[in-house]
């Protein structure tokens, strides 16, 4: 006999009455126990009564056939969803190329420009070199000017005192000869009249 047909026909005994209330509880929490031992044995036993599965989830050995229309559908709603976003990075990411472009253009004129302030630079101190150089050169061919002068000069006057000397010497010469003339004349006088 249930609870609630122990209620059905009720008893006059207010004991009886709390004490059939108590039974019925105890009945109830029961029966409310067993469900739950059965729910979890049914479950344990549906868990280990599962086909083994692959890494996806999906039971091995079952094809799964999708409609290409739902494939599809997915697809184009996937498509539409990211495809604004990534048609925003392309763009971004093409305009960080061209500016990068531009950029490197024009690093590379700035290269070329500190190239011919360098290469001018040296120019000019090339030009400087030359100059000096230039200036030494005058100067060594004016010193050189002035010593060929001077040797010529030297020459002259080696020359001239050559000559000096050649005519001193012949005047020496004709001197002697004409003092041996004289003491010639001389010794031939004085021999004459003695004879």
């Amino acid at each position: 006999m249930s609870a609630t047909e122990e209620r059905s026909q009720g008893t006059d005994n207010p004991a009886d009455e709390s004490n059939g209330d108590q039974d019925n509880l105890q009945q109830q929490s029961s029966e409310v126990k067993n469900e739950g031992d059965c729910s979890q044995k049914e479950d344990a036993g549906s868990v280990y009564d599962l086909e083994p599965s692959d890494d996806t989830g999906f039971r091995m050995g079952e094809e799964e056939t999708v409609d290409p229309a739902i494939v599809q559908k997915l697809s184009n709603g996937f498509m539409e969803n990211f495809m604004p976003s990534l048609e925003k990075s392309k763009s971004s990411i093409t305009e960080i190329l061209s500016s990068q472009t531009v950029l490197i253009d024009t690093l590379e004129q700035e290269n070329a420009k500190f190239s011919e302030c360098t290469a001018h630079a040296q120019l000019s101190d090339m030009m400087m070199k030359a100059k000096n150089y230039h200036n030494k050169l005058l100067s060594v061919k004016r010193d050189m000017t002035n010593l060929h002068d001077k040797a010529a000069k030297l020459k002259r006057r080696a020359l001239k005192l050559q000559q000096q000397k050649q005519k001193e010497e012949l005047q020496r010469a004709h001197q002697q000869e004409r003092e041996l003339e004289k003491e010639q004349m001389l010794t031939a006088r004085v021999a004459r009249p003695d004879s």
